[in-house]
């Protein structure tokens, strides 16, 4: 069962008055439907009215929709490229232009080994074909963009303990797809929410900057292991 806005906005909420309250700092939240492209537009000019530019964009979003090819609706389809990749593009082309004002910004997309050919499974024909858009998206931009001082990447994780990991085990029991989440990476163990954040982190400071157009797994070697050499 998806959760709905208001359970999202009850989340957001709440981890923003924790975020806030930790850092010291001022945390602004807002709900959009990356679904909607008006919606969209609406959230990145009021983004932009508080807090003037944006140096940091991070398009980390995708639903958790696992289907045999032949049996994925049209309209599933559609939202899942809208989603996946459209939404990312459109605000980013809206912060854009701070951040090239500036001749300094961080790109960061969330993509997934699935999109990678040795990690392919079945029932994830459309979400994986989405996620391989966004590593395009990342080598492209961060090609287009350099000169501008903006950095693009990309983190791609392998099965990570978070609510959306666990609905989709769920729906996919429930469904004809004989999609399934992956187990315990070579290093014995699903990966993290913590193992992901700290990569993310990397990629946004100092550390990383000369790291442009990479697209890293973080899956503790899963894919590694389906390798064929």
């Amino acid at each position: 069962m998806k959760k709905s806005s208001s359970d999202f906005g009850h989340l957001l909420r709440a981890a923003a008055e924790r975020l806030q309250e930790e850092s010291g700092g001022v945390v602004i939240h807002d709900t959009v439907d990356l679904n909607d492209r008006t919606s969209i537009r609406a959230f990145t000019e009021r983004t932009l009215a508080a807090l003037s530019s944006v140096d940091i964009f991070i398009g980390n979003a995708a639903p958790d929709i696992f289907e045999p090819l032949d049996r994925i609706s049209d309209p599933v389809i559609d939202e899942m490229f809208q989603v996946n990749v459209s939404s990312v593009v459109q605000m980013m082309r809206a912060f854009l232009p701070g951040m090239r004002q500036k001749k300094w910004g961080r790109i960061l997309f969330s993509s997934s080994v699935s999109s990678m050919a040795s990690s392919a499974q079945e029932g994830m024909a459309i979400y994986s074909a989405t996620k391989a858009a966004v590593h395009v998206l990342t080598g492209i931009y961060a090609v287009e963009l350099a000169e501008s001082g903006v950095i693009v990447n990309a983190v791609a994780p392998g099965s990570t303990k978070t609510p959306m990991n666990d609905d989709a085990a769920v729906a996919a029991k429930a469904s004809s797809s004989r999609f399934k989440t992956s187990g315990v990476s070579p290093l014995g163990r699903i990966g993290q929410a913590d193992d992901v954040a700290d990569v993310i982190l990397f990629f946004l400071s100092d550390a990383a900057k000369y790291v442009n157009g990479t697209v890293l797994p973080v899956d503790g070697g899963t894919r590694a292991a389906f390798v064929k050499t």
